[in-house]
């Protein structure tokens, strides 16, 4: 598509001589006055280059260039003059927003490189305007979307999370006063599929919060001399029969109480963590091998790094970024009964909020062990 080029000029020849240079490729509107060049732009909207000679009768060419701003603020234009004062460029440069000031007897070739130069200025700013018209169309869906969030949030709050802890709680006081065993194993159905419904839940409105900005990311200054232990008793506590079904022994290492352990972050998050990765190494770990757990302090980047180490089978490149990644993880990568692929991306959200993140890599020495790990400062 050509561009249009509006030239102005009082001389009658040097328009003609212009009109010879660009006819072929431009379309051009011609004005041999300050009033017939404003009619031009009147009836133009698309108007990629102005070329106007300076002195010209009843307005100036600076004049006609600043006019011609509110009504074209993109086109981008070019002064021609036989006049050199200073003060004229002065004033072409800051009213009539000029991009060159070319001199008469103008030079066809330089002239003509300016107007290639100025039409690709054109081009550039058109680009840039479309380009942020996109940007409004997605920032504006952004928008209808952390909505759509929010409300959504509200509606796993109020109208699945309220009754589901209904449903457990009474599932529980009816556990609690059956005594045929039948029975017992009856109701462990649904009492586990509320509790994973639960989880599910939970591990969901995690991650929409930290998407919608939501996450309460308060730091808090952890002892884990005195806090680690509870954790992992409560934890091996919950998992205790899963524990025993796979033969799996569970291994702490002892954290020198000489030196203070103390990180920043929310108390609550490193439960939800280490319950989380304790959780995926006791359900994907080979029966009858042991479940580690090592906590280090890094004395030279000063941070204290997790490790969970399981026996288990390795995990590809694009199944790791999988699991990390919410809602991402297809059932067929894993037995869709053990879970929805969520454990390890709630870890990862909430790491990413303490600028910290999750590692998953197998052991270069043994290929059936899998470690992750991740690190958070340590401060004293």
């Amino acid at each position: 598509m050509k561009h249009t080029l509006l030239i102005i000029d009082d001389e009658i020849d040097n328009l003609d001589a212009l009109e010879r240079i660009f006819r072929k490729n431009y379309i051009l509107l011609k004005a041999s006055s300050g009033r017939e060049a404003l009619a031009h732009l009147a009836n133009h909207k698309e108007i990629s280059v102005i070329v106007c000679d300076q002195r010209m009768p009843e307005m100036t060419g600076v004049e006609v260039l600043e006019k011609s701003i509110t009504t074209h603020p993109d086109t981008v234009r070019i002064l021609l003059t036989g006049y050199t004062d200073i003060e004229s460029i002065i004033t072409a440069v800051n009213q009539g927003n000029i991009f060159r000031y070319l001199t008469k007897p103008w030079d066809p070739t330089d002239l003509a490189n300016s107007i290639v130069q100025a039409t690709q200025k054109y081009d550039l700013l058109q680009a840039i305007k479309n380009k942020n018209k996109e940007l409004e169309v997605a920032y504006t869906n952004l928008q209808k979307l952390d909505e759509a969030k929010s409300k959504f949030m509200i509606l796993i709050n109020h109208e699945l999370k309220t009754p589901l802890t209904v449903i457990i709680n009474y599932l529980d006081l009816i556990k609690e006063q059956l005594t045929s065993q039948d029975l017992l194993t009856l109701i462990e159905k649904p009492i586990a599929s509320s509790q994973r419904l639960q989880t599910i839940v939970e591990n969901s409105l995690i991650i929409m919060k930290a998407q919608t900005d939501q996450l309460e990311t308060t730091n808090q200054k952890v002892n884990l001399n005195s806090t680690i232990k509870e954790i992992i008793a409560i934890i091996k506590d919950k998992y205790d029969s899963e524990l025993k079904k796979k033969k799996l022994t569970f291994n702490l290492n002892e954290i020198n109480n000489k030196d203070s352990f103390f990180i920043l972050i929310h108390e609550v998050y490193l439960k939800k963590i280490l319950d989380e990765l304790i959780k995926n190494a006791i359900q994907y770990a080979s029966n009858d091998t042991e479940i580690q757990l090592k906590i280090n302090k890094h004395a030279i980047e000063n941070k204290v790094k997790f490790e969970i180490i399981n026996k288990g089978n390795p995990i590809s490149s694009e199944v790791k970024l999988q699991l990390i990644t919410p809602f991402k993880l297809p059932a067929n990568i894993m037995n869709h009964s053990k879970g929805i692929g969520l454990g390890l991306s709630v870890c990862e959200t909430l790491l990413l909020k303490f600028n910290s993140n999750l590692n998953i890599e197998d052991s270069s020495q043994n290929k059936d062990e899998v470690r992750i790990h991740f690190s958070l400062p340590n401060t004293n």
